[in-house]
């Protein structure tokens, strides 16, 4: 029995590191940031792990209702969220004193 070949898997947008984000089309966005050549990371890199990693301990420690990227599926929202973290506007009152640093 023939089956067809399963979709690409996507990764959930709010997990995802900024350089790994691109819009259909392929144009780089502004807020995208861009590798030490000056284009894009090409894909996953340690950086990006890392930037994963912190976005879901980030979820585990403010609670499981609180998300660094809350941005669904909107890459608007995506850029503007991850603008507004390139300014320090995260939101850190859910997190336990202790681990706030500063």
């Amino acid at each position: 029995m023939w089956l067809p070949p399963p979709p690409p898997v996507q990764p959930a947008l709010p997990y995802t590191a900024p350089e790994l984000v691109v819009p259909p089309g392929g144009v780089r966005p502004s807020w995208a940031p861009t590798g030490a050549d000056g284009g894009g990371g090409g894909g996953a890199s340690p950086a990006s792990d890392a930037f994963s990693l912190g976005a879901v301990l980030y979820e585990v420690v403010a609670g499981g209702d609180a998300q660094l990227l809350p941005v669904r599926c909107s890459l608007q929202q995506y850029g503007s969220r991850v603008a507004a973290l390139a300014g320090g506007g995260v939101d850190v009152s859910r997190v336990p004193q202790d681990l706030q640093g500063g």
